[in-house]
């Protein structure tokens, strides 16, 4: 599959495509709360594109799926647990990871804790902190984790619009914060962080980080 047919992003909000034009067509991912294969999910164009990594997931269905569809082995597990962290050690080929995904809710700063505490480093993250529902219980704290540590939020409190239900439409009209996007400062060059914005529609975050790849 050459790299322009590759190039559909399967997750909700794009995420695959921020960690495109962040990191191009190779790399390695980890992906924390994988779900399904393909549709919803953050890394399956990335791993057409040529990526390799990990997917994690507590539900047995889903992983069962992935493990027939994927290339990236996947494994079903509930994060944190000693058989997690058995997996996780003797699976992980680099420590230094292209991109990773969160979208585990319960578990998610603990997480975030787990992988500095164990020199797990980062290019691009994204974070789901559900905002709009949970208010700063994942939010807070993951911002003085990952500031602590030395990351930069680029884009902080991505917005969705739930256009798939009324009721959720009536109840935020101007669209759910629903997650930050990570990068390592160290990694890229000065003029990326300029693009930081705050309560911007994925949509808009996406078009920006294409449009400065394509001018760089």
């Amino acid at each position: 599959m050459n790299a322009v047919a590759a190039r559909r992003s399967y997750a909700t909000q794009m995420q695959d495509l921020f960690a495109y034009y962040l990191l191009g067509e190779k790399g390695y991912f980890l992906d924390f709360g994988c779900w399904m294969p393909t549709d919803c999910n953050n890394t399956k164009m990335l791993e057409d594109l040529g990526w390799d990594g990990l997917l994690f997931d507590s539900d047995p269905q889903a992983v069962a799926t992935c493990t027939s569809v994927r290339k990236a082995p996947a494994f079903c597990t509930q994060i944190l647990s000693p058989d997690f962290k058995s997996k996780f050690t003797s699976n992980l080929k680099q420590k230094n990871v292209d991109y990773i995904s969160i979208d585990i809710d319960m578990d998610s700063l603990e997480l975030l804790e787990y992988l500095i505490d164990t020199n797990v480093t980062f290019n691009a993250l994204t974070f789901e902190h559900n905002l709009y529902s949970q208010g700063s219980k994942y939010k807070d704290p993951s911002m003085a984790i990952l500031q602590k540590a030395g990351y930069y939020c680029l884009y902080e409190n991505i917005i969705t619009i739930p256009s798939h239900c009324a009721d959720s439409m009536r109840r935020y009209p101007d669209g759910q914060q629903l997650e930050d996007w990570w990068i390592n400062p160290a990694f890229f060059d000065d003029d990326l962080l300029t693009l930081y914005r705050k309560d911007i529609p994925f949509e808009k975050a996406i078009a920006q980080l294409k449009d400065h790849r394509e001018l760089s």
